[in-house]
């Protein structure tokens, strides 16, 4: 019902901005943030929440599908059993853009990023340096993506290429099917306890709903509502699971709703969120334009020195607002009527 009722609240199903509907959802959510959370509270170990089997992590998740050893689920990227790029004969389908890691905070709270309409610069507040990308970033980035460097499994995987064009693997991860053009991999979801393999079978569950979205519901209403403390202090609860500091008392209107934009970003990355949230928020229009961006690592073998450039993956899309609705598949609209279908379809 939280999200149900703040669904129908957002600008795609309450174009007037009606009050009525936000504080409908702030209720829904108050059932539980009134109510001592009924029971359920915040995991301690973003990581450990996503990555185990059933069991520990049920103390956050409120609804979720389960899995056992007949019904499972594949973790099946073979190649992170090759440090410098995989062998060849499957596919990669799993890459995290360039995008999603740059809207990941610095670990001092600040944006690495600031953004001026369709253009990003680097926040000097941040700390962000472009030769190490990946360093001070919110814990729930080393969480949720595998990048150049990072060990999992017991090794330190790489994705980098040699400046001088020789090759090492199997495969030079460019020519390679197995690796994504992006340089990133998911690591939320992915199993730590047992081998990555097509042959193990995982029962991780899949949280449909958790005590985090819950929070993140309510900031968003209490926002709407124009309580912006309280908005702040369930943001910061999220916030402060992976020790990162508080949104700040400064940070207000605009800017604020911003900040709670981006927490759901980056708290339930790869949980089925962002597609409806920004649609929802009328603001796809915006970012599916953007373009997509991966990282080229280069590495010079002499020096050791690798270095790190944004590269373009995937131009604009053609974005239209039609698309901020799924239309009725046609052969239900010929089979009953051709006026049921979702406008522009």
């Amino acid at each position: 019902l939280s999200r149900l009722t703040l669904y129908a609240a957002s600008p795609l199903f309450n174009p007037t901005n009606d009050k009525s509907k936000w504080q409908k959802a702030a209720d829904a959510a108050a059932v539980f943030t009134l109510n001592g959370d009924r029971g359920y509270s915040l995991f301690p170990d973003y990581k450990t929440l996503f990555n185990s089997n059933s069991g520990a992590a049920q103390n956050e998740i409120i609804f979720a599908r389960n899995f056992t050893t007949a019904t499972s689920h594949a973790a099946p990227p073979n190649n992170l059993g090759r440090r410098y790029g995989a062998y060849g004969g499957w596919w990669a389908s799993n890459g995290p853009s360039q995008n999603l890691v740059d809207d990941y905070d610095m670990i001092n709270g600040e944006p690495a990023f600031i953004w001026n309409g369709n253009v990003k610069t680097v926040n000097p507040a941040s700390g962000y340096n472009p030769a190490r990308p990946y360093y001070n970033r919110d814990p729930r980035f080393e969480a949720t993506i595998i990048h150049d460097s990072t060990i999992y499994h017991g090794d330190t995987l790489f994705m980098w290429v040699t400046s001088d064009g020789n090759k090492f693997g199997y495969d030079s991860w460019k020519q390679s099917s197995d690796n994504p053009r992006s340089s990133y991999w998911m690591k939320k979801f992915m199993p730590e306890a047992q081998p990555i393999s097509f042959n193990e079978r995982y029962t991780i569950p899949w949280p449909h709903i958790r005590l985090a979205e819950i929070y993140l519901n309510y900031a968003e209403a209490m926002f709407e509502l124009g309580d912006e403390p309280k908005c702040r202090e369930y943001i910061n609860k999220v916030r402060a699971r992976v020790g990162m500091p508080g949104i700040p008392n400064t940070v207000t209107g605009e800017a604020l709703r911003q900040r709670l934009y981006n927490e759901r970003r980056i708290e339930l990355a790869f949980e089925g969120h962002r597609f409806f949230d920004i649609r929802r928020w009328k603001i796809a229009n915006i970012i599916e334009n953007r373009p997509i961006y991966g990282m080229d690592v280069i590495k010079n073998l002499t020096t050791g020195v690798s270095t790190y450039t944004p590269v373009l993956l995937l131009q604009k899309n053609a974005y239209q607002d039609k698309m901020n609705l799924l239309p009725v598949e046609r052969a239900e609209v010929q089979r009953t009527n051709p006026d049921l279908q979702t406008p522009g379809w």
